[in-house]
């Protein structure tokens, strides 16, 4: 069920002050309502760009999206908010970075989860005093927006993050995050209910309704653990190598990473069936599609598996696919250095709606060559297969794209995944050139301070005093 916000009323008053403006716009000229777009939000938890064959990957994982991508725009350079999913997608509700809006580890919160983190060690590694924030009720979402505007608004979440006690659900008039598994729902489960949501908008509009729709969806498939259909279980791999790697860890990294990619193929071809909808329904043309990732994964890489303790790249780049609407005069940079920050801004001044509230990013085309990343300290969390002291996660981490380069700073003295690294020349992030090259360090530092400097003042935390068990019993499967 979702969160009855006490601050609704004011946030609706401000909303429709911010909205009037384009409101009279849109009632002034010819004595009708200009058509808007509708707009299919996707996000793909945990899914890595360079295991997309649209960029580049050898396997021929994403057909439905290469076909997407060729129609639309690919963003070469998309960067996560962070390497986990809650502060992610606040980040792409409300075009605020983590700092601001919150919704994050914080070992201070209110939502304890260290009750979620009492299953065997073997399978999620050491936890403890576990927090996190939820989205607070302050910010104002870009479904609040929307649905002020006129949107007929739906999300459906598929990991626990989503469910409507994080705060991800305000603004939504139909939210489902009903999950009943640790796993997640699969990809078809989405469709299952993303298919009747666009039946009814199909049905109204050729009653002669002219309500735009908002939809956002969330596959979740390739999150851990990786278990595609038994059709596509062997699709990178055989038998052979599924016993033989109980036994050998090089092997057991060969099998994950099929696995995973198998996953991807699964959550495409559903992204695929949906898309044959889009185009039975009529919506094709002028539905206004955005595709992304929260965050990536590691999968073996320096020895580690999992995300949500990292800044490595592994974790933090990302998707982002763009078909514009028929009509549409759009010619992005695909080049750009973008965030998901920058949805919402682009959102609302492509569809030339005026802000409610500050944001803390500008909108695509005008990002310039900066991008910050976040991580709260996590109080000891290491993923299955770390392999890491946990005490070393102990601390909160920002990492600061500049001209080609990438700066890590620590709140931990000695830190080795703090440094600064040539992408271009290295792109597995090894050799840290601080001290070799000291005056670039002190500008890229310079830079990531007057950024902080620029944020506006972070919301109030949710106020939220304890989860449902079902959710905890679905975060604890996951390894949270």
């Amino acid at each position: 069920m979702v969160q009855t916000n006490p601050m609704r009323p004011l946030k609706i008053l401000l909303v429709l002050v911010a909205l009037l403006p384009s409101l009279c716009a849109l009632l002034g000229s010819c004595g009708h309502e200009a058509k808007r777009p509708n707009i299919l939000l996707i996000t793909l938890d945990t899914t890595r760009r360079d295991r997309l064959s649209c960029y580049g990957y050898e396997r021929n994982t994403s057909p439905n999206l290469d076909r997407l991508a060729a129609e639309g725009v690919l963003f070469e350079n998309c960067v996560a908010m962070t390497s986990w999913t809650l502060p992610s997608h606040a980040s792409l509700f409300t075009g605020l970075y983590p700092s601001t809006h919150g919704a994050h580890y914080n070992e201070r919160a209110e939502l304890s989860l260290n009750r979620v983190v009492s299953g065997p060690k073997a399978s999620m590694g050491e936890l403890d005093n576990y927090r996190a924030n939820g989205l607070s009720a302050d910010a104002f979402t870009l479904a609040e927006v929307l649905t002020e505007e006129g949107y007929a608004t739906g999300g459906i979440g598929s990991g626990p993050w989503l469910k409507p006690v994080f705060g991800l659900a305000q603004g939504f008039s139909y939210y489902d995050c009903n999950v009943d598994s640790g796993s997640g729902r699969t990809a078809d489960m989405v469709n299952n209910l993303a298919f009747p949501f666009l039946r009814e908008r199909a049905a109204s509009a050729s009653e002669g309704g002219g309500q735009p729709f908002f939809l956002f969806l969330n596959y979740f498939d390739p999150h851990f653990p990786y278990t595609p259909p038994q059709d596509l279980r062997f699709l990178f791999c055989d038998e052979r190598l599924a016993r033989s790697a109980q036994r050998d860890k090089a092997l057991e990294s060969r099998y994950r990473n099929a696995q995973y990619d198998s996953e991807i193929v699964f959550m495409d071809r559903a992204i695929g069936s949906l898309f044959e909808e889009l185009k039975r329904l009529g919506f094709w043309d002028d539905t206004w599609i955005i595709v992304t990732s929260d965050h990536g994964e590691l999968i073996g890489e320096k020895g580690l598996n999992g995300h949500g303790f990292s800044l490595c790249e592994k974790t933090l780049r990302i998707p982002l696919i763009v078909k514009y609407p028929r009509g549409w005069k759009a010619e992005p940079d695909r080049s750009e250095m973008v965030q998901l920050v920058n949805i919402m801004p682009t959102i609302l001044n492509s569809l030339e709606i005026n802000p409610v509230a500050p944001m803390d990013a500008p909108p695509i085309g005008q990002t310039g060559d900066l991008a910050v990343a976040e991580l709260y300290k996590n109080l000891g969390k290491v993923k299955a297969g770390a392999g890491r002291d946990g005490e070393r996660y102990d601390r909160d981490l920002k990492a600061i794209y500049m001209k080609g380069f990438k700066l890590i700073v620590s709140t931990r003295d000695n830190d080795p995944d703090a440094g600064l690294f040539d992408l271009s020349a290295d792109p597995d992030e090894i050799n840290n050139l601080s001290k070799e090259r000291p005056q670039l360090f002190r500008y890229i530092n310079k830079a990531l301070y007057q950024w902080a400097e620029s944020l506006g003042e972070p919301l109030r935390p949710l106020t939220v005093n304890g989860i449902d068990e079902a959710t905890e019993e679905q975060l604890r499967a996951l390894g949270y």
